[in-house]
């Protein structure tokens, strides 16, 4: 009870006369979390934050912590390292972390791990790509992953659009139809363009040169 008193104490001298914090400075609020520890090894914890419902009637379960966003040390620090990855666990009928839920690893390398930490059979990770657009027409693009140098010192067709692979529909969407090619686009001088392309009836062609449906 103190804690929470405490809690809406500082709020209160942040944010105003309600439970959230707001932090606002003149060129951008930073939030630090920081550890005391002294030796920080692989899987030290620098810094959580947990999301969770205490308060929720159901009990068991539903009051356990639900997601959580961490960074945490990749190795033993030394004078020439600090290598951290970040990770964001979510629950699913138990408490994030444990088995039942999902698991992304951004590290520091810039790689990006997708994980399903459940042990059922076929618990599996997706990545699902979803486009907002209401009135799906010919040639529109549903989703695309891109792939380029944007920092190369050269410039020019250096930074451009090197490699792309791409989902584009192939008529008017409708109740009865939601046909979609995949495009597969590589550069040579300048931005992609496709080379190769699987139709929605699973046949396979290889555009004309220089065709592209990039954007």
């Amino acid at each position: 009870e103190n804690s929470m008193s405490r809690a809406r104490e500082i709020a209160d001298l942040i944010g105003g006369p309600t439970p959230d914090i707001i932090l606002k400075t003149a060129d951008g609020a930073i939030l630090n979390l920081q550890t005391s520890d002294t030796t920080v090894t692989d899987g030290s914890v620098l810094g959580k934050i947990n999301f969770q419902a205490p308060n929720e009637g159901s009990g068991t379960d539903s009051i356990l912590i639900a997601a959580s966003i961490q960074a945490e040390a990749e190795g033993t620090f030394a004078a020439d390292n600090n290598a951290t990855s970040v990770i964001i666990y979510t629950g699913e009928s138990e408490a994030a972390e444990t088995d039942g839920g999902g698991k992304f690893t951004f590290d520091s390398f810039g790689q990006l791990f997708l994980k399903n930490t459940s042990n059922a059979d076929n618990s599996i990770p997706a990545l699902r790509l979803e486009t907002g657009d209401t009135d799906i027409a010919a040639d529109d693009l549903l989703g695309r992953i891109m792939f380029n140098a944007p920092d190369e010192a050269a410039g020019t067709d250096a930074v451009a659009n090197a490699a792309e692979i791409n989902a584009i529909s192939e008529g008017n969407f409708s109740s009865s139809n939601n046909a979609t090619a995949l495009q597969f686009a590589t550069g040579s001088s300048g931005n992609a363009t496709v080379k190769f392309r699987i139709a929605s009836d699973g046949s396979l062609s290889t555009p004309t040169a220089g065709t592209s449906n990039v954007r």
